[in-house]
C-alpha cells in the first residue's frame, strides 16, 4: 500500500538508497511500488548494497518474510 511504499523509501533514504515511491494515483490503490535508477556508472556492490537495504526493508515492514 501507498503507506508501506512511502515506509521502505525512509528506510532506504536512512541508509543512504535513494528510491521513491510510486504510489495512487500514479498506480492502483493497493498496488504501490518503489523505483529506482541503475546507470552504468553503479558499481555490482553497490547495486547489491542497495538490494540488500530493500530486501531487509521489506522484511521489517513485513512484506517479505
Amino acid at each position: 500500500d501507498d503507506d508501506t511504499a512511502f515506509a521502505m523509501t525512509r528506510y532506504g533514504q536512512e541508509r543512504n538508497i535513494f528510491v521513491l515511491p510510486v504510489v495512487s494515483p500514479a498506480v492502483p490503490v493497493g498496488l504501490a511500488r518503489l523505483r529506482a535508477t541503475i546507470t552504468a556508472a553503479h558499481e555490482t556492490d553497490e547495486i547489491s548494497h542497495a538490494l540488500d537495504v530493500i530486501v531487509e526493508a521489506g522484511k521489517s515492514l513485513g512484506v517479505l518474510r
